[in-house]
Parts: structure tokens; sequence; C-alpha cells
């Protein structure tokens, strides 16, 4: 993992880091580029860094690292046989298979583990003083830019705990924008007879695995993502969302039953729906969400392909977050945030040894207990004694 780009500094100006977090895979340097009308290709990092005149700092972050992105399967391996290699080409071949499956293991919580020490990594070197002008501004803000998978990346990362330490990289955090996200899982990203036509149309370096695809199952099959909206809502409190979404379909290429497997044909879907791009929900509200749908594809979405208007406005979006930023609203979220986690307290109930028993065990642990350790843990602490500042478990016999 690394920033394959990022801009130059003028320390005296920058106000905010703008981090800009691709599908996972993907090549940040094309997933953010389009081509314009006089046929010039255009970037929106540097359109931001343009428009705010160095008062951001941008940077693309790549899951890869360093290495990794480097590894390239040799051209002649279609052609060839592996014997008909060079040494060269043939270790090249080993080292991209070799990798390839190392990363196979890899979950979304995996991904995430890399970004946060990345991201972790990168705050202590640029909270260090490196001028002596007081202008230099340590723990500057930061706004996420995502798209597709790298935003469930980047929800996993904003939302680890540990003991209850406020997370260091949400706490800076003042704005994210999501495009095509899958908040709620996509069958396109998560079923196996789309791998391809996926990795094609990501630009991935590898196919997705059957390790990866599980942690973007639909919802219906996948409590875990709603656990993890529900962790997001309440660590990133004050945080402005931006959330666009495809409506156009995707030509996917897939194999067809005819000729034995070998015959394709064209599917046509979003890759990302609006009812799993949508990231909040009745039972988890997001109040500072704007939601906007786009009459483009799935790779089209963080390129704003013919979508002018929206693509400036969302520029100037950016840049007026950053100018009308004030820390002391930053300090007022974190002192609601920390109220929300300490004084709210879950209702905790569960059946005692089986569901057909009539007594019930209830706890009521704060809301940040109970994200970080779930529910089950939660009356296993109170069984157990180990929560000394919450009583010990009552039984309760439902009434007939």
């Amino acid at each position: 993992m690394s920033f394959p780009y990022s801009s130059l500094p003028d320390w005296s100006k920058i106000k905010a880091d703008i981090i800009f977090i691709p599908a996972i895979g993907a090549d940040p340097r094309l997933t953010w580029a389009r081509q314009t009308g006089t046929e010039r290709t255009e970037r929106l990092d540097y359109e931001i860094f343009d428009h705010l005149g160095g008062e951001a700092r941008v940077h693309l972050y790549d899951h890869l690292i360093e290495k990794e992105r480097k590894l390239q399967i040799p051209r002649q391996t279609s052609e060839a046989t592996s014997e008909a290699l060079s040494d060269d080409q043939h270790d090249a071949l080993i080292a991209f298979r070799e990798t390839g499956r190392r990363l196979d293991d890899f979950g979304v919580e995996d991904w995430a583990n890399r970004l946060y020490e990345f991201l972790f990594s990168f705050q202590q070197i640029s909270a260090r003083p490196v001028l002596s002008d007081r202008s230099y501004q340590t723990n500057r803000p930061i706004i996420f830019i995502c798209h597709s998978t790298g935003g469930n990346v980047l929800k996993h990362a904003l939302t680890k705990r540990s003991e209850g330490v406020p997370n260091p990289i949400a706490l800076n955090t003042i704005g994210i924008t999501f495009f095509g996200v899958p908040h709620h899982g996509s069958s396109v990203l998560s079923n196996d007879e789309y791998v391809q036509t996926v990795q094609a149309h990501l630009g991935l370096k590898w196919k997705m695995s059957g390790r990866l695809r599980q942690d973007f199952r639909l919802r219906d099959e996948n409590q875990e993502l709603e656990r993890l909206n529900h962790r997001f809502a309440v660590d990133i409190v004050g945080v402005k969302i931006f959330n666009y979404v495809e409506m156009a379909d995707t030509n996917l290429r897939v194999l067809t039953d005819e000729n034995s497997g070998e015959s394709t044909t064209i599917i046509r879907l979003c890759v990302v729906d609006s009812r799993s791009g949508k990231l909040g929900t009745p039972q988890v509200p997001m109040e500072d969400e704007d939601f906007m749908q786009l009459d483009v594809t799935h790779t089209d979405l963080p390129r704003f392909t013919d979508q002018q208007d929206q693509y400036d406005s969302f520029v100037s979006e950016i840049g007026k977050l950053v100018r009308e930023f004030k820390e002391s609203d930053r300090v007022e979220y974190r002192l609601l945030q920390k109220a929300i986690n300490t004084e709210v307290k879950v209702h905790v109930h569960q059946f005692y040894e089986d569901k057909g028993s009539i007594k019930i065990l209830m706890t009521q642990p704060t809301l940040n207990r109970f994200l970080e350790v779930g529910p089950s843990r939660a009356i296993m602490d109170e069984i157990e004694g180990r929560d000394k500042n919450i009583r010990s478990p009552r039984y309760v016999f439902p009434s007939k």
C-alpha cells in the first residue's frame, strides 16, 4: 500500500488532506481519469487540487504495495507454454501467481488493516513539526473519496477500535465521498459467474478471490455488512457524506452453458444498484448523507462521464468543505460522539442456554462496548463478571 501520487505541499497553505481510494486491486491512476471533449485526459484529483489552489494536499492510495503493483505476466505467456519462457520471464510468472495466491486469503478486513496501518503511519509523519512557522497544522482534517469496494475497506478502517480508544483516523475525518460502494452487498461482486468481467471492468490486477467475494454477499445473507454500517454510523457523527450511485447498466460478459461453456453472452446489470448503494436505511439513518443517482455505469461513476455539471458541482462542494471547516465544529462533534458511545445503553436479551428455556438473560452495555464486542460477548461478560461497571445479569421470566 502506498501513495503513488501526492501533490507537492506548500505547508503554509495546507488546510486538509484529500485521499482517493479505488476499488481493491484497481490502479488508482486510472480510476479517476476521463477523456474530455478536447481528447485531453482529465483526473479528478488534479482538478480538485487546482480548484483549491494548494489549500489541500491530494493523494492517490493504492491497496497494493509497490512490489505487488509492479508484477506483470510476461506477454508471451498467452501464446506459449511456461517451458518456452526465458528464465526471467518464468520467474516473473511464478512471482505473479504466488502473490495472487497469497492475496486470495485477504478479506475486506485484511485490506482494511493495510489501509489503517498506512494512514496511521502517514498521520504520525504529517504531525511532525517540519517548520518553525506556526501556520503548520498538525492532525489536519481528512477527506476520503472512494470507489466501489474501496469504500467498504475505508469503513472497516474507520471503525477499528482498540480497548475503547477513539480511532485517530476517524476523529480527523470531516468528509467522505462514496462512488458506487456496495454498502449492502452486490450480487455482481459476489457471484462466481461475474469474476472475469468484474476484473476487466474495474481493471483489477488479480481476480476477486472467493474469500473476498464472500464479504460482498447481499445483506440478507451477510449480517456483517449491517453490523459494519451500525458501527460506521456511530463513529462518523458529523462527517459530511456525498454518496453517488449508478443508474446505467454495465455490459457484463459471462460464460453460458452452450457449447460446453465456451460461449459467452452479455448480461446488463448495475454492479451496485441504488438499494445497495444508499448508505442510510430506516434502521440506520444517515442525516449527513447527500444521495445522488447518475445515469452512468459503475466505472464511469467516479469519472462523471458526460456529467459535466455534476462534476463541477462536486469539485466545488469539496472546495467548500475544505475552506469552511472550523475546528470548533469538530470538537463539538467529538464531544457528541463520546456521549453517544458512553452514555447510550443497549438492551441485550438472550435465552439462557437454549431457546427452549423460559429464562432470558438481560444486560445493558454501553453502545461503545456493544459495538466493540457484539451481543453474545456482552452477555458472556456479564456471566463471567468481567465487566465491573455493569450489574450482573438478571433472569427475566416472560409473562404467559
